[in-house]
Parts: C-alpha cells; structure tokens; sequence
C-alpha cells in the first residue's frame, strides 16, 4: 500500500516536471527566451541569437529613423514657436485649439515622421513601443545610444 502510494507520488511529480519542462519550452520558442545550463547548477535565461538579431534590426532601424526624423522636428518645432510668438505649451502639437497654421505644422511633421518609420521597417506602434520602453530600460536606452553614435559615424 505505501510502495504504491509512494509511486503515484514519484509518477505525479515526474508528470508535473514533464508539463513544466513542456511549458517552459514552448514560453521559450514564443519569446526567444532560450534557457541555458552552465554545468555548475546554474541556469541563465538568454535570448535565442534569432530574436537578439531581430531586435538589434528593429534598434538599428530605430535609431535610422529616429536620426531622419529629429532635423524634421526641429525645423517644426522652431517655425511653431516662431508662429505663436514663443509661447508654447508642453507638447504643443497635442493641443486642441490651436491656430490652423500650426495645426499644419504638426500634421506635416506626424505625416512626414510617420513616413520615415514605415521607410524604416518599422510600425508606428513598434516606433512608440521602443520610445515607451527605452524610458525605463536603461539597458535598451544604452544599445539605441550606441546605435546612433555607430550611424553619425558612417
């Protein structure tokens, strides 16, 4: 009775390791977080070479765009200043009244940068999202640094 207790036990956790080790492998192949053994009873989490080379084309076509976009938003931000007399508000271009010349400012300058994203290989929702995340990812704001340095050097 207790030799029988005592292998449902032993065949429950090994089932209950098999579905851990079946979920952890498919988390890994949807993320491209890879788990690796180091041999001395450490395991590290890394990202698979596939999703670390996906991710430095997105930061490679970030930093493109973000280099084609900041002349565009200069020059806008200078001529809207220049047109409501210096006085600008935070964010000026997300205001609601706003004389219709400067609306046509701000409606080139988001045309115009949203053109130069898509021409990057990028979505303006993937753009946003690495702007958002770069905010709180020192790491992530470091590699986009490099990356614009890497192409004002060219």
């Amino acid at each position: 009775m207790i030799h029988s207790a005592l292998s449902r036990s032993i065949a429950s956790a090994s089932a209950a390791r098999g579905w851990g080790i079946l979920l952890l492998a498919c988390c890994a192949w949807l993320t491209g977080i890879v788990p690796t053994w180091s041999g001395q009873g450490v395991a590290q989490i890394t990202w698979s070479s596939a999703v670390a080379a996906q991710s430095a084309s997105k930061i490679r076509s970030y930093a493109e765009a973000v280099l084609e976009i900041e002349p565009l938003r200069r020059k806008a931000y200078k001529d809207v200043r220049r047109m409501m007399n210096g006085n600008l508000p935070n964010d000026v271009c997300r205001q609601d009244r706003l004389p219709s010349n400067v609306k046509s400012v701000c409606s080139s300058f988001f045309d115009e940068s949203a053109n130069i994203i898509r021409r990057n290989n990028l979505s303006i929702g993937e753009f946003n999202e690495l702007t958002q995340r770069s905010q709180s990812d020192s790491g992530l704001m470091n590699l986009i640094q490099q990356e614009l340095v890497r192409q004002q050097q060219r």
